[in-house]
Parts: C-alpha cells; sequence; structure tokens
C-alpha cells in the first residue's frame, strides 16, 4: 500500500483501509503522529490546482515500459474531529470544505 503525505505532520505516513460497514467509507491514519481521518468515497472532487498528476507504477508483473499514466489530480473529503475539510496529497493542501 502506498503512503501519502500527512494532512496534520506532512509526513508520508498517511494511510487507508476501506471498512465494509458502512460502505463507501475509508478510514485514514498517520503511522507517524497518529492523526486519523475518514472519507466518504462518494464525494470527490478536481483540485482547483487544475494539476495533471502522473503516476508510474512498479508492481505490475505484466505491464512493460514507463507505465506512466496521468489524471487530473483530485481531492478527497475528510473528516476529523474540528471538522470537515478537502485534502490534495499532492498540492499539500487543505480547502475549506465547500459542497459539489
Amino acid at each position: 500500500m502506498a503512503h501519502s503525505k500527512c494532512p496534520q505532520c506532512n509526513d508520508y505516513g498517511f494511510s487507508w483501509y476501506v471498512d465494509a460497514d458502512p460502505p463507501n467509507l475509508t478510514l485514514w491514519s498517520c503511522h507517524s503522529c497518529g492523526y486519523s481521518a475518514t472519507e466518504d468515497e462518494s464525494y470527490e472532487q478536481k483540485c482547483p490546482c487544475g494539476k495533471v498528476l502522473q503516476i508510474q507504477l512498479h508492481d505490475d508483473p505484466e505491464a512493460e515500459g514507463n507505465n506512466l499514466f496521468g489524471y487530473e489530480q483530485t481531492v478527497i473529503r475528510l473528516t476529523d474531529k474540528a471538522g470537515t475539510y478537502w485534502w490534495c496529497g499532492h498540492c499539500v493542501k487543505k480547502f475549506p470544505y465547500f459542497s459539489r
């Protein structure tokens, strides 16, 4: 599993797992600082930065070459004890919560 930058400490210790009940709920936690939040996967927005994120996959044994994929960066809607906000791990920014 890949780790992302944590919105609390900015370390690459932020990882997730999907909880089966309720559906569409992803639980995020940081192994570095202990921060935790939940993500409702039914919400997703394009990042206001407009950047295209490129990811290179190294773990696909059947793929050949660079395996370079690009997609529009998205922000995820996280909820923690303080409230709800949008988080972009690529831009490393929190955005105030806005409805879709």
